[in-house]
């Protein structure tokens, strides 16, 4: 998360590897992986991120992230995140956990699980 210590996926990599203990995972939130600077290259941020950190997620989030740079605050498809590639990335590591959904208002809910839904259905997610 941008405004934390371990802000990106090199970082959380190296914290891990530094410490070397089985209880130290990764909670995932693609909107938490941009920023300004790297928004017009989201594709390759989610994949680095999967490709370094796949094997330790063990919760994920989903959120909005804004073209202005805002977090959350709106319903999950009213944002720029690539929600289709972050569900195939995370089904591609093994996932298999909830996709908690939040940062938004209660009442776009209803419009957000619609959203996931379809992007989970669409990418034809394996479920166990």
């Amino acid at each position: 998360e941008q405004a934390n210590i371990v802000d990106s996926a090199r970082k959380a990599r190296a914290l891990i590897d530094t410490l070397q203990s089985r209880r130290v995972k990764v909670l995932i939130d693609a909107a938490n992986l941009l920023n300004l600077s790297n928004l017009g290259e989201q594709d390759r941020v989610l994949k680095e991120a999967f490709d370094l950190l796949g094997g330790d997620i063990v919760a994920a989030h989903a959120k909005e992230f804004s073209a202005r740079g805002r977090l959350g605050g709106v319903a999950l498809g009213r944002g720029v995140v690539n929600f289709p590639l972050y569900v195939s990335l995370l089904d591609s590591s093994g996932y298999r956990n909830p996709l908690i959904m939040h940062g938004f208002p209660e009442q776009v809910v209803p419009e957000s699980k619609a959203f996931l839904t379809q992007v989970i259905r669409t990418a034809g997610v394996a479920r166990s």
